[in-house]
């Protein structure tokens, strides 16, 4: 009896561990990961908010480092390590993706997460490879001279 409520328990935490958490570490950012942006910016956040489980605001645009997007950009991020608006504030450098974008993103290896765009199709998504940090950066982060320097390199 003990033995099957047992396994009943170590059954139930692996399922529980597989679909509802399928990220246990969160692992940084891969500068090169920036190559499959639509477009990176360097913009003001403004109006953040948390609705219906994704964040939404617009972004102010300084400088367009990658694409051509217009100079306030509606933007909708799925993933979980949601700012708060006081991380949000000043200008930060953002890779982001198209809302109809075919792009399938995986997460790292021995996880089972998957990118899921924002349910708000008209907004631009925030580019975050699954248990990663997010394309979302202060200016001030070191990674965003690595990316500054990746995105000279590809020329897209």
């Amino acid at each position: 009896m003990w033995f099957k409520q047992s396994a009943i328990v170590i059954g139930l935490l692996l399922a529980t561990l597989s679909t509802a958490q399928a990220c246990l570490l969160n692992h940084e950012l891969v500068p090169t990961d920036v190559a499959d942006a639509d477009s990176v910016v360097i913009a003001d956040v403004q109006n953040y908010m948390v609705v219906d489980g994704y964040a939404r605001f617009e972004l102010a645009v300084e400088s367009v480092l990658k694409g051509n997007p217009p100079a306030i950009i509606p933007v909708g991020w799925t993933n979980s390590t949601f700012g708060n608006r006081k991380m949000m504030s000043g200008l930060h450098l953002v890779a982001l993706l198209k809302p109809d974008s075919p792009l399938t993103i995986w997460g790292p290896p021995g996880t089972n997460a998957r990118y899921q765009p924002a349910p708000d199709r008209t907004r631009m998504n925030v580019l975050q490879r699954p248990c990663t940090t997010a394309f979302i950066l202060p200016v001030r982060d070191r990674k965003v001279s690595e990316i500054r320097a990746e995105l000279a390199l590809s020329r897209w």
